[in-house]
């Protein structure tokens, strides 16, 4: 054991230090940090404009009005600020019950507390962060094989440990790639919010941080096992692309239907939903336990990452088995 250990540690320091003089780390981070960036801008955008035309409409209204001289400025301010506040909250209500939390009272009343430009960046970014990592991981192990060096390194380690070793390296890049990520989604909310205070924020960071981190584990491990899949490294990133789309369509099959005898809240989105044993087919999709990971309550994000961390094994042990089976 002791062994193993040892030659998992020299293929992970080996790759890590590879992967991080090589640009492609810094490209990586470009992009998503671009990409970031991007989504931050059109919402805020999107924000000021919806702001600005309720205000206008709002300043409309009182212009209009007979009895505009009479009005006190300071209560038309509050009743301004308290109608801006009314409108901000049920939009935000709607959409997190859309994209988070259906029929889970818990879930979006925990929601509810964070600012709603960091949600909706947060979760754009899940979406696209399994693509980033295909980018990352798609020739780990099919770039040694098409130059042919894996042969140096099968006899001196332990396929498995060569595995896990790339995995593991893999692995830590993006965490320092997500650290950074996830670090600007919370300080720019933590910037124009006042209610977003530094210990909010910085807990905020923590927990997306490590969600970001649990939701990658099955789809790096994807990556590897498409990786030992071929010698060329454009058809391990197309087949891990494919793997990609095929993942979610099955998570948007079963999610379409309702479980048999499920009961569902009339006002939720699950209650316009018809009842179908097609509805099991999302629990063969790891992206069907993603909503769980920002989950509050301890025992459904335990077995949301329990349920990542099994796809992860599952996808590792196909790497090894595949390249065990392969003559290098």
């Amino acid at each position: 054991m002791q062994a193993v250990l040892k030659e998992v540690g020299i293929i992970w320091r080996g790759e890590l230090a590879r992967s991080l003089r090589s640009g492609r780390a810094v490209v990586l981070l470009l992009l998503f940090l671009l990409f970031t960036s991007l989504v931050l801008g059109v919402f805020a955008l999107l924000s000021y404009g919806v702001s600005t035309n309720q205000e206008k409409k709002f300043d409309d209204e009182i212009a209009n009005s007979p009895y505009k001289d009479d009005l006190d400025p300071k209560k038309v301010a509050e009743q301004k600020a308290k109608q801006s506040d009314e409108t901000g909250s049920g939009f935000k209500k709607l959409v997190i019950n859309a994209l988070f939390a259906d029929d889970d009272t818990a879930l979006a009343e925990m929601l509810l507390a964070l600012p709603f430009m960091l949600l909706v960046v947060f979760k754009l970014n899940l979406i696209f962060l399994p693509l980033f990592i295909s980018l990352m991981g798609f020739d780990q192990i099919s770039g040694e094989m098409s130059t042919r060096s894996i042969r140096y390194l099968v006899v001196r380690v332990r396929r498995s440990s060569l595995v896990v070793g790339k995995f593991l390296a893999q692995s830590s890049v993006l965490a320092l790639l997500t650290f950074v990520a996830v670090g600007l989604m919370v300080l720019v909310p933590a910037i124009f919010d006042k209610k977003f205070g530094a210990g909010a924020a910085f807990g905020s960071f923590a927990k997306l941080w490590v969600v970001s981190l649990v939701f990658s584990l099955a789809y790096m491990a994807l990556a590897s096992m498409c990786s030992a899949m071929f010698r060329q490294p454009a058809v391990s990133l197309a087949v891990n692309m494919i793997l990609l789309f095929v993942i979610w369509a099955i998570a948007l099959v079963g999610n379409i239907f309702q479980l048999p005898g499920h009961v569902a809240s009339a006002m939720s989105l699950s209650s316009y939903k018809s009842e179908s044993v097609v509805a099991y087919l999302r629990y063969l999709s790891v992206w069907n336990y993603s909503a769980d990971l920002i989950h509050p309550q301890w025992q459904r994000f335990s077995s949301a990452g329990a349920a990542h961390l099994g796809f992860a094994m599952i996808f590792l042990a196909g790497s090894y088995l595949i390249l065990r089976a392969r003559d290098v």
